[in-house]
């Protein structure tokens, strides 16, 4: 399958079943990180960055690594294609220009924060292309990014979740399904504000929102996420 992720800067594999070949779009502070522990689990990887000095300098320095200097190539050898970008316009002309070169059964999962809306419409363009996409926005910052520990809350299809669950294990510690496309994007911006709450009620309900219990985490209930 074949892997793909742009954070303005991307990386890819490529393995039929989803096991061989990743593609990852962005080398940013959070891409590049993830990008590598793609491809020291997995032995490979191919990337973009909207930058492509970039890219070509990061595969220098990360044999196994193949550079890409356009959506469209990337595209085409990708069956999985992971993105960690800017916001809801990156998302939206990134995944525009990769579909019409996506095969059928392709997956797209985007890890970048966006809103609810652009997920949700995000996953009806890519079904309409036979295209499976997850929202599956991270937590955990440069360094969780760095130490392979990230936070991931995926909303879409929970097949195709099982499907990728391999690859998110590879630069993350949790990964936690919750139903429909767009809500992984709701959890995230929910626990996000819980965490930002000032006094001693933010930080309990910070601490239920993300924890670090039996490896699972434990979301907040009680309250609707917008």
């Amino acid at each position: 399958m074949d892997w793909g992720v742009h954070t303005h800067t991307s990386l890819g594999c490529s393995t039929g079943d989803l096991s061989q070949k990743n593609r990852k779009i962005g080398l940013g502070a959070m891409g590049a990180p993830m990008a590598s522990h793609l491809l020291r689990t997995f032995g490979s990887v191919n990337v973009y960055n909207r930058t492509h000095a970039k890219t070509l300098w990061w595969c220098e320095q990360n044999i196994g690594s193949q550079a890409f200097d356009n959506l469209a190539e990337l595209a085409k050898a990708s069956d999985a294609v992971f993105l960690c970008i800017g916001n809801d316009d990156d998302v939206r002309h990134t995944i525009q220009t990769m579909l019409p070169h996506l095969k059928p059964a392709s997956v797209i999962v985007d890890h970048t924060i966006t809103s609810r809306a652009l997920a949700q419409e995000m996953a009806t363009l890519c079904a309409n292309h036979q295209v499976s996409f997850l929202d599956c926005p991270v937590s955990g910052g440069q360094a969780g990014a760095q130490n392979g520990v990230l936070t991931i809350m995926a909303g879409g299809d929970e097949a195709t979740f099982e499907r990728i669950h391999p690859f998110l294990q590879a630069f993350s510690k949790h990964q936690q399904y919750f139903g429909v496309s767009g809500n992984g994007q709701s959890v995230i911006k929910c626990v996000h504000k819980c965490l930002a709450c000032d006094g001693e009620l933010g930080q309990a309900i910070g601490s239920q929102a993300v924890s670090d219990e039996d490896d699972e985490i434990a979301v907040v209930t009680g309250f609707e996420c917008i």
